[in-house]
């Protein structure tokens, strides 16, 4: 049983990690696999090694990994590159083998796994999404949820509103319960009078296996889809059983860094911090050492604010502005790229203040020319 391996912090926990998502807006970066499958600079990391990598830090030796859209190339890498990472097993819990239709929401993949987390002598469930950057350690924020005895703990970072407006803004009271929670508001509610700054939540969740027990099959009544930001957090809130632990700052009073990546402009944003120098971007360089990172990612600045997603080749007279490079581009001397002009448009793809190349769009643009 999972409850006589663990250390005594961890006794009784164990983490799921979210790792089905398709990510619509990353357009054809996810046409052959899942979001958390991207790849994310030259060293061969992948957007779920952050997440995992926070995991083994925190000690865990065992977690559920549950996939959904074109999970192979996932499975792959976490087997060569995590598997013996985590001795006691990366069970895969793919939706299609586990349910009807797959997993119908968030809320809907911990129902799937319910029975399995019970049999295992689950106490706390540590829910992880395996498409975000967030500079964690989790053993504090573990001890906070134990301490507090709460139904349901998430973690919570400040955005400027105007980012907020895209996640779950949170009211917190002094005693660390949540008060209100509004999901992708039009006007976020401010931390302090004219700050600028929301409180959201990242999408880091704890939660008892008892409590999802009760809840989960209620909330499944009657609905096609379930999901934990909408339906979940919203019965602990009524219930008065959610609590937030903020992410802690550095000495210096910046705060962890975070990065959802759901959009285009989420991605390349990411990937530019880790190629800027150290404090030289607006949420400040992620610290390597706190992200658990075994290797730096090696991700490779071009042009002005443009970035490749992997290994590349981009001459150096070609000019890129607010670009994205999908893996293996090879992008021909000469390439502009500024702007949304027409030309960039006819070729490549424009979304948000970001240009998405190719080696498919490269390749069409140069048969056409020709």
């Amino acid at each position: 049983m999972l409850a006589q391996k663990r250390p005594d912090l961890l006794n009784g926990y164990l983490p799921v990690v979210l790792a089905g998502g398709r990510g619509k807006r990353l357009y054809e970066l996810t046409e052959e696999s899942c979001k958390p499958a991207l790849p994310f600079g030259a060293g061969g990391q992948r957007l779920v090694d952050f997440t995992l990598a926070s995991l083994r830090a925190a000690g865990f030796t065992r977690a559920i990994i549950a996939t959904q859209y074109r999970p192979a190339p996932l499975i792959r890498h976490l087997r060569d590159r995590w598997a013996d990472a985590f001795p006691d097993g990366l069970l895969i819990r793919d939706a299609t083998r586990l349910s009807r239709g797959g997993y119908r929401g968030t809320a809907h993949a911990l129902l799937a796994n319910l029975d399995l987390l019970e049999r295992e002598g689950v106490s706390d469930v540590l829910v992880m999404p395996a498409d975000q950057i967030c500079d964690i350690d989790l053993r504090p924020f573990i001890q906070r949820h134990r301490l507090s005895n709460a139904p349901a703990t998430l973690v919570a970072a400040t955005l400027s509103s105007s980012d907020a407006e895209h996640h779950s803004v949170l009211e917190v009271a002094r005693d660390g319960h949540v008060s209100a929670l509004t999901h992708r508001p039009s006007a976020p509610a401010e931390i302090g009078e004219n700050s600028g700054r929301s409180l959201v939540a990242t999408g880091i969740y704890l939660f008892k296996t008892a409590w999802l027990r009760k809840e989960l099959p209620e909330l499944s009544r009657g609905r096609f889809d379930i999901s934990i930001e909408a339906d979940l957090l919203e019965a602990a809130l009524r219930e008065k059983a959610l609590q937030a632990y903020r992410l802690p700052r550095s000495d210096t009073g910046r705060e962890a860094y975070w990065r959802d990546i759901d959009t285009l402009d989420d991605y390349r944003s990411a990937l530019l911090d880790f190629a800027a120098p150290q404090g030289g971007t607006t949420r400040g360089s992620p610290p390597l050492s706190c992200l658990h990172l075994e290797a730096q990612p090696g991700v490779i600045g071009v042009g002005r604010r443009s970035a490749l997603t992997a290994k590349g080749a981009v001459s150096r007279d070609c000019h890129l502005t607010d670009t994205l490079l999908a893996p293996d581009v090879s992008l021909p001397a000469g390439t502009i790229v500024e702007g949304i002009g027409r030309t960039n448009m006819r070729w490549f793809r424009r979304s948000g203040d970001t240009n998405l190349i190719t080696q498919a769009m490269v390749d069409r643009s140069r048969e056409r020319l020709h």
